[in-house]
């Protein structure tokens, strides 16, 4: 008797991360961030305006940010500088707040909040605002994949324990995908303990294992 052999399974290719972008905006928006709110701060403090610095540039800055954040989520990329997001919106929402209890609670203060700030707070609750919106609909295709692959496996075990075993040309026929994308299902299987090779080098096929009962 031939030995069961699968099929071969073409190796996937190494892409290069092509997200380079976020690389050089972490070190601009946090640098941005710090002098922005420091010059705030100051203006708050000691009435010294200062206006060489661009609230519209900022807040683009932050939305190039969020969005290269979005983009990555949606491909599957991970992000190491997701909390850097949270920790720009703390710092500015903490510090309008405690300037609007200063202003309201100390008797006889003549400080006003600088001009731009309750401005730009409003800024980065609409870009990361819609930054949440991406994060929602994510999570909602994720979860209607995971629903859409766990019928796509549970269609390709039914063919297998009702005909014996399953081939990924069949597989392919069966679900309407490519063979490829049958081929990859198939190995999904394998390494769960489901199928097994069946037939030979010349007639490849699946069938089920005892765990899959």
């Amino acid at each position: 008797l031939a030995a069961a052999q699968a099929e071969p399974i073409e190796p996937k290719p190494v892409e290069k991360d092509p997200h380079t972008l976020r690389k050089a905006l972490y070190p601009i928006v946090l640098l941005y961030t710090a002098a922005f709110l420091g010059l705030e701060l100051r203006e708050f403090l000691f009435g010294t305006a200062s206006r060489f610095l661009s609230p519209e540039m900022y807040t683009g800055l932050l939305a190039a940010f969020a969005g290269e954040h979005e983009i990555r989520r949606w491909t599957g990329k991970t992000d190491r500088y997701a909390l850097s997001a949270e920790f720009v919106i703390y710092a500015w929402w903490l510090s309008y707040l405690v300037i609007l209890l200063w202003i309201n609670l100390r008797a006889g203060c003549t400080r006003v909040m600088p001009a731009d700030y309750a401005a730009i707070c409003k800024e980065i609750i609409v870009v990361f605002f819609g930054a949440g919106v991406s994060k929602f609909f994510h999570a909602q295709a994720a979860d209607s994949d995971a629903a859409a692959l766990s019928k796509a496996k549970q269609a390709i075990m039914d063919y297998a324990a009702g005909h014996g075993r399953i081939t990924t040309g069949q597989c392919a026929q069966l679900l309407g995908v490519s063979v490829r994308h049958a081929r990859r299902l198939i190995s999904q299987l394998q390494a769960e303990g489901l199928l097994e090779p069946d037939g030979s080098k010349d007639d490849p096929g699946y069938r089920p294992t005892g765990n899959s009962v």
